[in-house]
């Protein structure tokens, strides 16, 4: 085996290490700003004393002798350091591995707190809002449910960090009692801060009382005024960071989507083919028209919608929630209705404005009443005089009914302006508000369907699927006449329908009317009365549909609370990670190696003995030996260019002075 030796020099500086092994194994036990010390810088004399000891990663020399310590009643071998393995201490390093090593755990919260923005906002919708399922939102929430307990731990284990290395510092300052020294030690452990913090409030030295309780049997005077204000900073810090996390979730809830989740199945629409199932058989001629339901129940329908909402053309409505009935639409002198797709299993919540749509023309002409009155013929009927303002005579217009000051709407049952067309004689008779009579004739046409052409509407595969959709003439004619229809013939008048509204009402105003007054109130019944009926009349379910409105969910981000809460978080980090940096790079760092510990609170222990491996922590703070005994981490400066020497100062035998800093240098 190959001799090693190496030799003690007088005129090294304390900063440098006297001695270094030559192996070029090095062993830094994870000290933050602690290196190995290269032994290539120093030149090593020969030395005989003391003896050399060869071990497998270098030489290391014995320069401590044992001595008898005697304090505490117990006698045993005291040995300094039988091996010293010097390391260098440099602040500046220091702070540069503490700001390299809370850096990398702030990054990794700026991740989380980044990942959860990204999460947030792609649910919600980047550029427009996305509607969300039952299973997105389960997956939504698994995520954030998941990126929330990831932030919320590492921040949680990044203080626990920061407060292992600030513990140095505060075992530094000055001598304190060994259960403040072990709490101190425990410092990542909020329970032990919040007991330290307890038994260092300056208001409970004095109360010898409280001593009977448990947390209060240590309280004394340890000289450390602050300290119960670092601890309640420090839990603040801790608390106010879960806090915040567990606040996030407050301020992303979910909402029943404005837009409707499209899923497959059966779409119900109005079936626009008749206005009332009859089960009875249908007549032949004229008076089938005149006597089917279907006319009385499209003037109900019309009548019904008397409060319905009217829109512009350019202000869609897509929500019902608020609205006394489906909307109806106004432009270009027309009435227009977009028609609904609607989920059979709820028709009232679930629905999408389809675009097909339908529009209500009427043109009215005001002739000249002669006398200006309705001529009573007894049993030839009653009559008025009536001549177009481009003719000479006047021609008689029978009437089935008259009411004074009021309107009344009479509707040829037979087609005789086009298919979808229904021709009026409207009658203002004078009376009370009327000062005049006013008669015209009208034609009301309820224009053919637009068809479908939305991504997201609905698609017909048969015949009976388009007749159901979009309609025949017939359901046209009957809409155009809705204002007039009675139902039944009245007065043995089988080829017109006659309605008289009341003076005031909306159909008949309190007031001379003019022809567009009449064009208006008759486009405005015959669309009233199809939104009517798209909203509760005949349905008709349309199969293999892909696009059945459902109630989605959809996400609503308070984003400006959000922010400012993961800002709050990543502040918090942030600021723990400066003051760690400033006042956490005054002393040697040690890791958290139980073995390192046992090598450190070696004085401390041996003043027991070997008898007492088996006892808790508790009886060694209780022991007679150390029971009032106080202690402090410090060093030993090094002596004829010695390292510095790690140590347990004790009160009483060491040096009183508090060092602000450790020194650069050396340490062993």
């Amino acid at each position: 085996m190959m001799e090693r030796s190496r030799a003690i020099s007088s005129a090294h500086d304390d900063d440098v290490p006297l001695i270094a092994s030559t192996d070029s194994t090095s062993y830094d036990s994870g000290n933050v700003a602690m290196q190995q010390i290269d032994s290539s810088l120093y030149s090593p004399p020969t030395v005989t004393s003391p003896e050399m000891i060869e071990t497998k990663n270098g030489a290391y020399a014995k320069i401590s002798t044992p001595a008898l310590d005697v304090e505490g009643g117990l006698q045993h071998k005291k040995v300094r350091h039988n091996h010293h393995h010097a390391k260098r201490f440099d602040h500046n390093e220091a702070r540069r591995d503490l700001l390299r090593n809370g850096a990398g755990r702030l990054l990794i919260t700026f991740f989380f707190s980044a990942a959860m923005c990204l999460t947030l906002r792609g649910w919600e919708g980047f550029i427009n809002p996305v509607v969300l399922s039952k299973n997105d939102v389960r997956v939504f929430n698994s995520l954030t449910i998941g990126l929330s307990l990831c932030l919320g731990l590492n921040l949680l284990a990044s203080l626990k960090h920061y407060a292992s290395f600030f513990r140095w510092s505060f075992l530094a300052r000055r001598y304190v009692s060994l259960e403040v020294f072990d709490l101190i030690l425990h410092f990542g452990s909020l329970a032990s801060v919040a007991k330290l913090m307890v038994i260092s409030m300056p208001g409970l030295r004095g109360k010898k009382w409280l001593r009977r309780f448990r947390w209060f049997k240590d309280v004394r005077d340890d000289g450390t005024k602050w300290m119960w204000l670092a601890c309640l900073v420090w839990l603040s810090i801790n608390i106010g960071s879960q806090i915040l996390v567990a606040l996030l979730s407050l301020f992303w809830p979910m909402d029943n989507s404005n837009t409707p989740l499209f899923v497959a199945g059966n779409v119900s629409v109005a079936n626009l083919n008749v206005w009332h199932v009859d089960e009875s058989p249908r007549e032949d001629g004229i008076n089938s028209l005149a006597n089917e339901t279907s006319l009385e129940a499209a003037w109900t329908f019309g009548t019904e919608a008397m409060a319905y909402p009217v829109f512009h053309l350019s202000d869609i409505q897509y929500d019902l929630s608020g609205l006394p009935g489906t909307p109806i639409y106004e432009a270009d002198g027309m009435y227009h209705y977009r028609f609904f797709n609607r989920d059979p299993a709820h028709p009232y919540t679930n629905y999408l404005s389809s675009s097909r749509n339908v529009s209500a023309h009427a043109m009215c002409e005001q002739l000249e009443v002669g006398n200006g009155t309705v001529v009573d013929a007894g049993d030839e009927g009653m009559y008025v005089n009536a001549r177009r303002p481009s003719e000479e005579t006047y021609s008689q217009y029978y009437l089935t009914e008259a009411a004074s000051g009021s309107i009344t709407w009479t509707a040829s049952v037979p087609a005789s302006c086009g298919p979808r067309c229904t021709n009026f004689t409207v009658l203002q008779d004078k009376g009370d508000k009327v000062n005049a009579t006013s008669f015209f004739l009208c034609n009301s046409t309820l224009l053919d369907i637009h068809q479908a052409h939305a991504d997201k509407d609905i698609t017909t595969y048969s015949a009976e699927d388009r007749a159901a959709v979009y309609g025949n003439d017939a359901f046209a004619r009957i809409a155009a006449g809705a204002i007039g229809w009675t139902g039944i013939p009245w007065n043995s008048w089988m080829d017109r329908q006659s309605r008289s509204y009341s003076q005031g009402s909306k159909w008949s105003p309190a007031r001379n009317v003019e022809a567009k007054d009449v064009e208006d109130m008759l486009m405005r019944f015959t669309i009233g009365a199809v939104a009517a009926f798209d909203d509760h009349g005949v349905k008709y379910n349309l199969t293999k549909q892909t696009v059945v409105p459902s109630q989605g969910q959809q996400l609503d981000v308070d984003w400006p609370y959000v922010l400012g809460i993961l800002g709050g978080i990543c502040f918090i980090q942030l600021l723990a990670l400066c003051l760690l940096v400033l006042f956490a790079n005054r002393t040697i760092v040690r890791d958290d190696s139980y073995f390192s510990m046992a090598m450190l609170l070696r004085p401390v222990v041996m003043k027991i003995g070997e008898s007492g491996l088996n006892m808790s922590g508790e009886e060694i703070k209780d022991h007679r030996a150390l029971r009032w005994r106080r202690i402090k981490y410090d060093y030993i400066e090094g002596k004829e260019g010695n390292p510095n020497q790690v140590t347990i100062s004790w009160e009483g035998r060491d040096p009183r002075e508090s060092r602000g800093s450790w020194a650069a240098g050396s340490y062993s």
